[in-house]
């Protein structure tokens, strides 16, 4: 889910303008598993896996992801001289 809100509702307050400044951000929902074949394990390696579940969640996974940005759009002026 993404979301974009400017915050011209807040109108002009002196000498900032709501219009120029936006909040903007992201979900993500995530989900992950690992199927280990013990036995594969033991053969290829000689290490032992009865100290780690077969199927579990990976490591260092997150089951979310939340982005927030707060920003602001200023235009300024130039002058060229020649």
């Amino acid at each position: 889910m993404e979301f974009l809100k400017d915050f011209t509702f807040l109108g002009d307050l002196g000498a900032i303008n709501g219009a120029d400044f936006y909040l903007s951000g992201n979900v993500t929902l995530s989900d992950s598993e690992i199927n280990i074949d013990t036995q594969n394990v033991v053969e290829q390696t000689g290490v032992s896996t009865s100290v780690t579940n077969p199927t579990r969640r990976m490591t260092g996974h997150s089951e979310y992801v939340l982005n927030f940005n707060l920003g602001g759009m200023h235009q300024m002026e130039t002058t060229v001289q020649r």
